[in-house]
């Protein structure tokens, strides 16, 4: 029973990061909302969903930015501030160690196809 309810726990803060993940989120408010403590909660988080839930919302993050980078012609910087992010270089230098370009040649790239 305690792990049903510990598995609920883990879903709702994992569709709330899922419908929040371009509002600032932090670590320590998606345990207390959890029930958790900040560490057992990224413990519990990371076993049963296979990454920290930073992980998860930088995932989201640039998942979008991508999308957006390929089906929009928005700046880069409003990419950015979209998906959550206040500082636009902070956002490039993560989505070039993600997808291994800046959001400028991604774009690029997707237009020549």
């Amino acid at each position: 029973m305690k792990y049903l309810r510990k598995k609920k726990h883990l879903l709702r803060s994992f569709s709330y990061i899922l419908k929040h993940y371009r509002e600032p989120l932090t670590v320590g408010e998606l345990a207390y909302r959890a029930g958790y403590t900040e560490a057992r909660f990224i413990l519990l988080f990371c076993r049963y969903f296979g990454m920290s839930p930073k992980s998860y919302i930088t995932y989201l993050r640039l998942n979008k930015a991508r999308t957006l980078l390929r089906t929009t012609s928005m700046p880069v910087c409003r990419i950015a501030h979209y998906c959550g992010y206040d500082d636009e270089f902070y956002f490039s230098r993560l989505f070039c160690r993600r997808f291994g370009v800046s959001p400028t040649a991604y774009r690029k790239m997707q237009n020549a196809k």
